[in-house]
């Protein structure tokens, strides 16, 4: 969380630039985006391949004629599927009566703060790169498998952020990005590193 306000505080110093950038005016904009979130965990103990569930929220920018910054709120889920190596090395985790975990299935609720740096790059294209934080919401057991399946996971992490965000038109937007976790979401006692990774796809209107 420090290293998420020390970037915040270095957005903001950066703001002024923004403003000064080409003469041009600085513009603000807000609006709601709603998307799509691809996600996978980088585990032998969980089942590969990206997982789609859904996100929305705010966003807010200020930029000039070539850079910006722009901040977010975004609720998201994932949902993370565990392989045949969980039941091994987690097994002290599960419900009494329970020895297998194979393809047990948990669904994630966080909270999203990425705040980036933008860069005009052609027209209406945006290029963004920054950091997030991410904060679970809600852990969801879908199996019913863990004694305490929050005790898996830690509840604050820290990603890098890196897209391309398209002004369609005036008041409608569109966007790609890429979120590699820094942070290991392992909580648990057991030494074996999770590390989470996004590609979001969205559709936003601005205001």
């Amino acid at each position: 969380m420090k290293r998420f306000l020390i970037a915040a505080c270095c957005c903001l110093l950066f703001s002024p630039l923004a403003r000064a950038d080409n003469g041009e005016r600085t513009r603000f904009d807000i609006g709601p985006k709603l998307g799509v979130n691809l996600s996978e965990m980088y585990s032998d103990s969980w089942q590969g391949g990206y997982k789609s569930n859904l996100l929305g929220g705010l966003f807010m920018s200020v930029h000039g004629g070539r850079l910006g910054i722009q901040i977010e709120g975004l609720f998201s889920q994932t949902t993370y599927v565990t392989s045949k190596d969980f039941n091994t090395l987690y097994h002290t985790y599960l419900e009494a009566g329970k020895d297998s975990l194979l393809h047990g299935r948990f669904r994630l609720s966080y909270f999203n703060i990425p705040v980036m740096l933008q860069l005009r790059i052609l027209g209406r294209t945006w290029l963004q790169a920054g950091v997030q934080y991410s904060g679970i919401v809600s852990v969801q057991d879908m199996d019913a498998f863990v004694k305490d399946a929050e005790s898996l996971f830690n509840t604050g992490t820290m990603s890098g952020v890196a897209g391309l965000w398209i002004n369609i038109t005036k008041h409608v937007n569109a966007g790609a990005r890429y979120v590699v976790g820094w942070s290991d979401l392992n909580k648990s006692s057991v030494s074996d590193s999770w590390k989470q990774r996004n590609v979001q796809l969205h559709l936003g209107l601005t205001f």
